[in-house]
């Protein structure tokens, strides 16, 4: 299958968003699937076509992915959406009108762009837009699937860690737990990341 993936952000730049969109188009091309990217002015790839020819999400990057879409003969594309990686930008909202191929949307988070001072509604409107006319709908936390639970073709698909790394041989867990201050009896829970509100701590405790 001939799929696109649409992100704000790629490696080299840092960010959990490009970070996950690399692990899943890697994956997918292993799977012998045809994998085509499309982010911004910046971002590379030394093993998959990447588009990155725009320096904005701009009303111009719509009808960039649209040719995009075309030229590389596309089945799907899939948008990784986060509102900061799109630099708050309101149009990149209406890129499944503009597309000519079904679009399938993860939304990392349903986070309003700021549009203008006392936007109020509108903020909310515009990113159910996106899901709405969206052909399907990924979310990736309970708080999020609950607003899009009433939309058809929805999933929930929390997203793990993109840390890919073997413990070093010969490990020992003794002084570790040790050091935490655990005996032998004890449950010894490890949160690595960063600590706010929307980062899942909570549902680790609970």
């Amino acid at each position: 299958m001939r799929i696109g993936i649409v992100t704000g952000e790629y490696p080299p730049m840092q960010g959990g968003v490009g970070a996950y969109t690399d692990l899943l188009a890697r994956h997918l091309a292993d799977q012998n699937q045809q994998v085509y990217l499309f982010s911004r002015a910046g971002t590379h790839s030394t093993d998959l076509p990447l588009e990155a020819g725009i320096s904005a999400w701009g009303p111009a990057s719509l009808w960039a992915v649209r040719r995009w879409a075309r030229d590389s003969r596309l089945q799907i594309v899939c948008v990784q959406f986060q509102t900061a990686a799109f630099d708050m930008s309101p149009w990149v909202h209406f890129l499944p009108d503009a597309a000519s191929v079904p679009v399938v949307t993860t939304f990392h988070d349903l986070r309003f762009p700021y549009l203008f001072p006392k936007a109020g509604l509108l903020r909310d409107w515009i990113v159910m837009r996106l899901a709405r006319a969206s052909a399907g709908v990924i979310v990736t936390n309970d708080e999020d699937e609950r607003q899009v639970r009433h939309l058809p073709h929805t999933a929930l698909i929390p997203i793990a860690s993109n840390i890919l790394a073997e413990l070093p041989q010969p490990f020992d867990p003794v002084p570790w737990r040790k050091q935490a201050g655990a005996s032998a009896g004890d449950f010894l829970l490890a949160h690595f990341g960063l600590v706010n509100y929307s980062k899942g701590l909570d549902v680790l405790l609970e």
